[in-house]
């Protein structure tokens, strides 16, 4: 399956020949298999599940992505993954929490970008997620040509562990709208505060600490801010009532400002987009698409 995520991502490279070879794509997307694999233990079983669901974030197929991040919650909460405790002293445990917290974050992705109820609601959840702790070295042989003078960041997980912040707000998010059925509008006060809290998850500062500056990929700071317009346009939503409000200004600018980090990102060609990134991007453009139909509607009645 690493070598299958691999080929599909290199296929995407504009510098690369095009290459999906069938058996490696099956192969990563028999999750039905792993699941029913009794020779291997669960946490292994569901680290292959988000190898496969990863290989679908790179594909193209909205349905499939769906369909593998609530197998993936189903199969964690049956084993409990959901209710671990931390610690420490245990490399398993913590080993255990950092799956779950993959398995956590890729439904809450999912549920943002799809606008869908979570699989799993955090009232049934106990188990903490990823924090960033020193790691352990290890050796890296591929490195030894390297020169030694030379500065190398060390691994850890701070960009992960500040994903999984954001990706556990926009679950209270969904959760509040999903239980007062609020499908057209939501309270100006909710609003506020979800968006007084991802301000504070998107400070300069904040991202700074989180992320490697001058760094390619997921861990650069671009890509947090990006997170961090789209999330700021999934908690706006903008209709004829309010399309004059600060809410609807605030989608403007998350949108535009979605823009134009996608497209700063597109145009380094460091990351490989995954499709629920493609589908918000697409929401953000619909959305600065819908703001000015609607206020150029408006201004012409008024007219």
């Amino acid at each position: 399956m690493i070598f299958a995520l691999g080929s599909l991502i290199e296929s995407k490279s504009d510098n690369s020949p095009y290459f999906n070879p069938q058996n490696l794509k099956s192969t990563a997307q028999a999750e039905q298999s792993i699941m029913t694999d009794s020779t291997s233990t669960p946490l292994i079983r569901l680290q292959a599940m988000l190898l496969s669901a990863m290989f679908a974030l790179h594909a193209e197929n909205t349905w499939r992505i769906a369909h593998i991040s609530g197998v993936i919650m189903k199969f964690a909460s049956l084993h409990r993954f959901h209710r671990l405790s931390r610690d420490a002293h245990d490399p398993a445990n913590s080993m255990a929490i950092r799956v779950w917290s993959c398995a956590y974050v890729l439904d809450r992705a999912v549920s943002t970008a799809l606008g869908t109820p979570v699989s799993l609601p955090d009232m049934y959840i106990s188990s903490p997620l990823c924090e960033a702790i020193p790691e352990p070295e290890s050796p890296v042989p591929w490195l030894s040509d390297c020169d030694s003078r030379e500065e190398m960041a060390e691994p850890d997980l701070r960009t992960f562990a500040h994903i999984c912040r954001v990706r556990s707000l926009q679950s209270f998010f969904m959760h509040m709208v999903e239980k007062e059925a609020l499908e057209d509008s939501v309270p100006l006060e909710l609003e506020m505060h979800m968006l007084n809290r991802l301000r504070e998850w998107e400070d300069a500062e904040v991202i700074a600490r989180h992320s490697v500056p001058n760094s390619d990929g997921y861990r650069s700071p671009v890509w947090l801010q990006h997170i961090g317009h789209l999330t700021r346009l999934s908690i706006c939503f903008v209709n004829k009532a309010n399309v004059f409000s600060s809410v609807a200004d605030t989608a403007l600018r998350a949108g535009c400002e979605a823009c134009t980090s996608f497209r700063s990102l597109q145009k380094k060609k460091q990351i490989a987009q995954p499709w629920l990134v493609i589908l918000s991007q697409f929401r953000a453009a619909v959305t600065l698409w819908y703001i000015r139909h609607l206020s150029l509607d408006v201004n012409h009645w008024d007219i």
